[in-house]
């Protein structure tokens, strides 16, 4: 299980199988509208290292009708200016992994603008979730272990070759909610489905 795992470039050798700890944005969006409705206007803040990564997601998310405004900085310290940039553009704010972004100080900062400018959330880990933001999609490790049992089946037993195997998307999803900054959005949603709920 690796994150960002093409940085890796599996292709070139022959002895790499797993699955991806990325979750498609598709996903994320499907699953956060699904709770809160039609938002389609989302920003993002990245370092370059992403940047391009990204703009191949608007890309492909314009279809769905969904807007990925980004705005680039390499350094935590400029993540307010950032965000201030962007916020009147915006309905949500979806935050990625992104250690040249991400610091405890912007990631709290970024926890009380959006609740006092009414802005949804979207992290990438349940701990962030109960930390203040409202909604996260993260990696179900329980459906994940069932996905390696059968690749590892493939190749012990089916005598395949790992790179035939291959990397598989990740399938199953842990869904998690801060119904206290949910109440400070005014939102009130249906619970069921959400695996984890913060109080």
């Amino acid at each position: 299980m690796v994150l960002d795992y093409q940085k890796f470039h599996p292709e070139k050798y022959g002895n790499i199988a797993g699955v991806s700890l990325n979750i498609p944005p598709e996903t994320v969006f499907y699953n956060f509208k699904n709770y809160f409705g039609e938002i389609n206007n989302f920003g993002v803040i990245s370092s370059r290292d992403y940047v391009q990564t990204l703009k191949e997601n608007k890309e492909r998310l314009s279809t769905a009708n969904i807007n990925l405004t980004i705005n680039e900085t390499n350094s935590p310290e400029d993540v307010p200016t950032k965000y201030e940039s962007m916020k009147k553009y915006i309905q949500a704010l979806w935050m990625i992994p992104d250690p040249k972004v991400i610091s405890e100080e912007s990631f709290l900062f970024l926890v009380d603008s959006t609740i006092s400018d009414k802005k949804s959330f979207i992290v990438y880990s349940e701990q962030f979730v109960k930390a203040g933001a409202l909604f996260s999609t993260s990696p179900n490790y329980a459906t994940i272990g069932s996905q390696l049992a059968i690749k590892s089946q493939q190749i012990l037993e089916d005598k395949q070759k790992p790179s035939q195997v291959g990397i598989s998307p990740i399938i199953g999803t842990f869904l998690t909610i801060n119904k206290t900054t949910m109440k400070k959005l005014g939102l009130n949603i249906r619970m069921d489905g959400i695996d984890q709920i913060f109080e």
